[in-house]
């Protein structure tokens, strides 16, 4: 066991971790470094993990892809401590890119049920769930304990539930050094450090810690809380001030609602069965829906798809047909248009030129028979006016109405003398 490896991810270093289970883990862990540690036991809150890990795969609960993050979290999970089950942020990383690109997974909820962990992998892992957020619906519950840097994960769910007795928050940082220099004095051991660089074994042991250091540790640590405050006031949309307002402070149930730390109160399995449900309520903020609201079964969902369909269809159909009848109008009904006649029929009826179009071509055109005074409708508004409008479109009565209406147009302009057969 490398346990100067163990000790340089755990002591010294900025950790997302609510403290009980940090003490628990340096109990745990005192003897191995020879160390008669009496902390105080981790709280009362903090509970094991339950249920079976599905380490390294995901569940898949009807169209729910589940992801259990339980135990301390670490940026790699070849770490063990006695006192802990241990979970790396690459490991859900992995579960989560596999739920993403699974086509039978809809939805994903992470299972929540961590004390936090180690700062490096975090804020990495917080950004692929945010980001994926935009890919599928993500749902994290709390259950029961989402603490530090397990809140971190959560927060950044696109909906985060918690059990009524469940834990969240502990938005804060938390590093410790140990001094062991009384206990090696007991025992007539003295240790001699022999380094190059004035900050080279900052933080050792052996020794009280130096003002100097300790300020370059806190310093370390305020960064991580700005960072943690921060990253979290995004992901729940809130107010960096309203997060560092909560000075790390752990809420239970309602009162992690009530503080903004979470969305509803809801058990893994009520929110397993909302998102199994047929149709879901998208509501942020909860997936409950109210009884006059009704569960649709597939077929009636594909039903309502082809109803809303055809009536945009048919919308999109009459406005096309008004939009064409006023370009039509208003290329006839153009001053450019006098005298220009059949040349104003071609643009209206043949083409698709708009009437600022048709009126530049027209006022270069010659005039081919002066323009009638204007009494009232004449012969060619009368006739177009009898004629009607073209039966055209995707409801058309017929496949030819726009050719059989054209050959009305022909005829009626051959009767007032102003079509010239080709």
């Amino acid at each position: 066991m490398k346990l100067g490896h163990i000790a340089a991810r755990i002591f010294n270093t900025p950790l997302l971790i609510a403290e009980g289970k940090l003490d628990a883990i340096i109990s745990g862990l005192g003897p191995r470094f020879g160390l008669d540690v009496d902390l105080p036991p981790a709280p009362a809150i903090y509970t094991t993990a339950r249920g079976d890990r599905m380490d390294p795969g995901y569940r898949v609960v009807g169209p729910v892809g589940v992801i259990d993050i339980f135990g301390v979290l670490a940026h790699r999970s070849q770490m063990t401590a006695d006192s802990s089950a241990i979970l790396g942020y690459q490991t859900i990383a992995r579960q989560l890119d596999s739920a993403l690109s699974d086509r039978s997974v809809e939805s994903i909820l992470l299972n929540i049920d961590s004390p936090g962990g180690e700062v490096a992998g975090a804020f990495e892992l917080a950004a692929q769930i945010y980001a994926a957020r935009s890919i599928k619906p993500i749902y994290a519950v709390a259950s029961d304990l989402a603490l530090s840097g397990g809140f971190l994960l959560a927060s950044a769910a696109s909906s985060l539930a918690i059990t009524a007795t469940g834990a969240a928050g502990s938005v804060g940082v938390i590093t410790k050094h140990i001094d062991v220099s009384g206990a090696l004095a007991a025992d007539g051991v003295k240790i001699t450090q022999i380094f190059a660089g004035k900050h080279k074994a900052d933080g050792h042991p052996f020794g009280p810690l130096p003002k100097e250091v300790k300020a370059d540790l806190q310093a370390w640590v305020d960064a991580t809380y700005t960072l943690f405050v921060d990253t979290v006031a995004m992901h729940l949309g809130v107010d960096a001030d309203m997060i560092r307002a909560t000075e790390a402070r752990i809420y239970q149930g309602q009162d992690a609602i009530d503080a903004g730390l979470a969305h509803r109160i809801a058990t893994p399995d009520q929110i397993l069965a909302e998102l199994s449900a047929p149709f879901q309520n998208s509501r942020f903020g909860g997936l409950s829906m109210s009884a006059d609201e009704k569960i649709y079964s597939q077929a009636e969902l594909d039903r309502e798809v082809a109803r809303v369909t055809a009536e945009k269809l048919t919308e999109g159909q009459a406005l096309a047909r008004t939009e064409e009848r006023e370009r039509i109008a208003a290329i006839h009904g153009c001053p450019e248009a006098a005298g220009r006649l059949e040349l104003a029929s071609f643009l209206a009826m043949q083409t698709n030129t708009s009437p600022d179009e048709a009126k530049a071509i027209l006022a270069k055109s010659p005039q081919t028979v002066s323009a009638p005074a204007d009494t009232g409708d004449s012969e060619f508004k009368k006739a177009m006016t009898a004629i009607g409008n073209p039966d055209v479109g995707l409801d058309a009565k017929t496949e030819d109405g726009f050719d059989t209406h054209m050959a009305n147009v022909g005829s009626v302009l051959r009767q007032i003398g102003m079509h010239r057969d080709s």
